[in-house]
């Protein structure tokens, strides 16, 4: 487990989602019966952009996401003000955008896991 870089330079476009996971069963007079698919039916996906980041901080963010991509392991994001718990997440892909000559900013798709 490695904790995600640069976590106090945050965006206000950083996003997470929870979409919980039932197994449902829908009977012909229109009920539907759900019940949670597994314990841990609530994981979110977290959606995490870096604005404006230097060119040698946007160098260090890419790495350390490569690095990922070729040794995957659960990255630990603290508490903050959007997620309110701390959650271990897999890296799903990353997006590099130039703003101008000099900064750059970063999104990267998380998945949270269990168990790590």
């Amino acid at each position: 487990m490695s904790t995600l870089l640069f976590q106090d330079k945050l965006s206000l476009r950083t996003t997470y989602t929870s979409e919980p996971r039932h197994r449902k069963v829908e009977f012909g007079d229109g009920y539907i019966q759900r019940s949670p698919w597994g314990p841990y039916a609530g994981r979110r996906t977290l959606n995490v952009v870096h604005e404006n980041l230097s060119q040698t901080d946007a160098d260090t963010l890419i790495a350390y996401y490569e690095n990922n991509f070729d040794n995957p392991v659960a990255i630990e994001i603290a508490v903050n003000e959007l997620t309110l718990t701390s959650g271990k997440y897999y890296l799903e892909s990353y997006d590099v955008e130039l703003v101008n000559d000099k900064l750059r900013t970063i999104s990267a798709a998380m998945t949270e896991v269990f168990g790590e």
